[in-house]
C-alpha cells in the first residue's frame, strides 16, 4: 500500500509540474489546450489549476477566441505569485537579487559582510542582511518560495554542504541547514560559478545552447560547465575547480596549499603579488590596470604572461568539452585588453584542429548581481522542474 500511495503521489507531482510548465511556456493558454498538449483529462487540468490559482502561482486573464459556445478563460503564471531570492557571498560583500517567477529582478542590493572567519558571526550579518532586504521589498513571508545560494569553492548541491572554500576559509559547513534554521525558509546551494552558469543559460549567451562553458577570471578562478543542456556538477559538486589545475609545478603558492595552480598565475591577488615582486606600487587590482593603461611596460607585461597562462588552461577545456561558447566573465575581464592577444594566440596554438572555427569566443563583463539573479534561478529551477 504505501507503494501505491508513492506512486500516487509522484504521478501527482508529475501531472502538477507538466501543467506548470505547459502555461509557463505557452501561456497564455487555455485548460482545453492545456488538456489537448499535456494528454490529460480535462477533469484533471481543472483540478491542477485549481490548486495552482489557489496557490498564486497562475493567474486568470482575458478570454481567448470562441469555437463556438462560451469563450474560453486563458491562464498565464502570474509573476508575483511568488519571489525568489538569490545570493552571492564574497569575503567582503553579500550581493542580494529578488526576481519574480519569470526571473526578473524586481530588486538587489549589496550589503556588507562580516569576517568570514568567524562563521556564526558571518551568518548573523547574513540573516539581518536578508531581513532587512525582505522587508524593504515589503516581501510577506509566504510569497517567498525560496533562497538560493551561490558560494566559491567545493560545494555540494544536494547535500547543501561547503566542503571547502578556501576564499572563505570554511570546511566542512552544512550551510543550507543552517540557514533553513535561521530563516525558515528553504534554500538551495551552488557554486558561485555555477549559478551565473545558470543565469547564462537561461538569461544570458548561454540561452538556447546545449553546450558552452563559462570561466570566471578575479578574486578566483572558476569554471560552470553546461553539457547536453544540463549543468555539470560531479559526483559531490566539485566540478568546475579550473582554477586549481596545475599548469606550473614548481610555481607559486596557491591559496589551496599545492604550488604552480593556474588561480596562483592568472588571479587578480596572483597579478598584485607579481606587481609587488617586481616593485610595482600595486596594492589592488585597480592599481595595476591604472598603471597598464598609462602604458607601464612592467603592467602589461604581467597581464600578458597572465594571458599566455590563461590560454593554456583554457586549451586543455576547449579539447575536452568542445563548447559552442566560451564565456569569459569575472572581474578580471577587465584587464582584457592588456592579456586578450597572448591569451589567443596561446588557445589556438593549443587547441585540437577544428575546434576554433565553431566555437565562439566571449568575453562578458557582468556585474555580481547577475550571479545573484542565478542563484535565485536556482530556486525557480526547483519550482519548475520535473519531480524525476
Amino acid at each position: 500500500m504505501p507503494a501505491r500511495s508513492g506512486n500516487r503521489e509522484l504521478m501527482r507531482d508529475l501531472n502538477r509540474h507538466l501543467v506548470l510548465n505547459l502555461i509557463k511556456n505557452r501561456g497564455p493558454i487555455s485548460r482545453t489546450e492545456v488538456a489537448g498538449q499535456s494528454g490529460l483529462s480535462q477533469a484533471t487540468v481543472t483540478n491542477i489549476t485549481r490548486g495552482l490559482l489557489a496557490g498564486g502561482l497562475i493567474q486568470e486573464v482575458a478570454s481567448g477566441p470562441s469555437t463556438g459556445g462560451r469563450r474560453p478563460v486563458l491562464l498565464e503564471i502570474d509573476p508575483a505569485g511568488g519571489y525568489a531570492l538569490g545570493l552571492k557571498l564574497t569575503p567582503q560583500a553579500i550581493i542580494l537579487a529578488l526576481t519574480d517567477l519569470y526571473g526578473d529582478v524586481v530588486r538587489c542590493h549589496v550589503a556588507p559582510a562580516a569576517n568570514p572567519q568567524d562563521v556564526p558571526g558571518y551568518l548573523d550579518r547574513l540573516e539581518s542582511a536578508i531581513v532587512d532586504f525582505l522587508r524593504q521589498a515589503a516581501v510577506a513571508t509566504e510569497k517567498l518560495i525560496g533562497i538560493g545560494v551561490g558560494l566559491p569553492g567545493f560545494i555540494d548541491h544536494e547535500a547543501g554542504i561547503c566542503h571547502h572554500s578556501p576564499l572563505l576559509g570554511w570546511h566542512e559547513v552544512p550551510l543550507r541547514q543552517l540557514l533553513e534554521n535561521r530563516l525558515s525558509s528553504s534554500v538551495v546551494l551552488d557554486n558561485d560559478v555555477n549559478t551565473l552558469t545558470l543565469y547564462e543559460s537561461l538569461f544570458g549567451n548561454g540561452r538556447g545552447i546545449g553546450d558552452f562553458l563559462v570561466v570566471t577570471v578575479g578574486r578566483g578562478v572558476g569554471m560552470g560547465a553546461y553539457v547536453n543542456g544540463r549543468m555539470l556538477r560531479g559526483g559531490r559538486g566539485g566540478a568546475g575547480e579550473f582554477g586549481h589545475i596545475p599548469v606550473w609545478p614548481d610555481g607559486p603558492l596557491c591559496n589551496c596549499g599545492r604550488r604552480g595552480c593556474l588561480e596562483a598565475l592568472v588571479s587578480d591577488p596572483a597579478l598584485v603579488a607579481q606587481a609587488q615582486g617586481l616593485g610595482l606600487d600595486v596594492q589592488a587590482p585597480e592599481d595595476l590596470l591604472g598603471l597598464a593603461q598609462a602604458r607601464d611596460a612592467t603592467a602589461i607585461d604581467i597581464y600578458r604572461k597572465a594571458g599566455f597562462w590563461l590560454g593554456q588552461g583554457l586549451a586543455t577545456l576547449v579539447n575536452v568539452f568542445n563548447p559552442a561558447h566560451l564565456i569569459l566573465s569575472g572581474e578580471g575581464v577587465r584587464g582584457s585588453q592588456f592579456w586578450l592577444e597572448p591569451m589567443q594566440q596561446a588557445l589556438r596554438a593549443q587547441m585540437f584542429d577544428n575546434f576554433a572555427d565553431d566555437m565562439n569566443l566571449i568575453v562578458e563583463p557582468l556585474e555580481d548581481y547577475s550571479w545573484a539573479r542565478g542563484a535565485a534561478s536556482l530556486v525557480l529551477n526547483e519550482l519548475f522542474s520535473s519531480p524525476i
